[in-house]
């Protein structure tokens, strides 16, 4: 998995580049992995990272991957419990998380519960295909789902994640900007959402 998913790394390199380039200070990545991720933070503006995934089989290609550009410190644990504390990160990065984990909506939580007032959570992930748009790729999703969910770590490809982070405003999020797009050469995984969602600058943690 470390180096599997090469071909769908080329295909949204530019939007990952324009998507993390206004990324600043601490930044927490969920699901980090083998760290596609840590090419596209700008050293002048990005102080630390600290990767979180469930396993560290990944964490000695994140070090080579990083090639020591950046503070950076692995911690072996879910995105569900995140082992950090309230209002202690300026950003979250997520990408093909929230289709994995068994509860996506903790996760969601515990990422708006890490953020300081007025961080910023940025995303990317595959989704369920529209029904009515493309109803061929949709089908061919929910075929294929419980293989997905079998050989790819518990991966759905029928989560209306866009949806649920449009939902989690006003009680998690202030705002939340969410791109739809394609990737047509990714299938099953073609249909994608991208963004941020900001924590409230006022937003006290209790």
């Amino acid at each position: 998995m470390a180096g599997g998913m090469a071909g769908y790394e080329t295909e949204v390199a530019a939007r990952k580049a324009a998507l993390f380039k206004s990324l600043r200070g601490d930044v927490l990545e969920l699901g980090i992995g083998g760290g596609p991720n840590l090419r596209y933070y700008n050293r002048a503006t990005v102080s630390s990272v600290t990767g979180v995934d469930v396993n560290d089989a990944f964490f000695v290609y994140a070090e080579r991957a990083n090639q020591a550009r950046l503070p950076l410190r692995l911690l072996a644990a879910s995105a569900q419990a995140i082992p950090l504390p309230d209002a202690s990160v300026d950003a979250v990065v997520a990408t093909l998380l929230l289709c994995s984990v068994a509860d996506p909506s903790l996760v969601l939580r515990e990422i708006s519960r890490v953020l300081k007032p007025g961080g910023t959570y940025t995303f990317l992930e595959h989704v369920a295909a529209d029904e009515k748009q493309q109803p061929v790729l949709a089908a061919s999703q929910a075929l294929f789902d419980p293989l997905q969910q079998a050989l790819a770590g518990g991966c759905h490809l029928r989560r209306h994640t866009g949806a649920m982070l449009r939902a989690s405003v006003p009680e998690l999020f202030a705002t939340v900007d969410v791109d739809e797009f394609q990737v047509p050469k990714c299938w099953p995984i073609s249909s994608q959402i991208a963004g941020t969602a900001i924590v409230s600058s006022s937003r006290t943690n209790s």
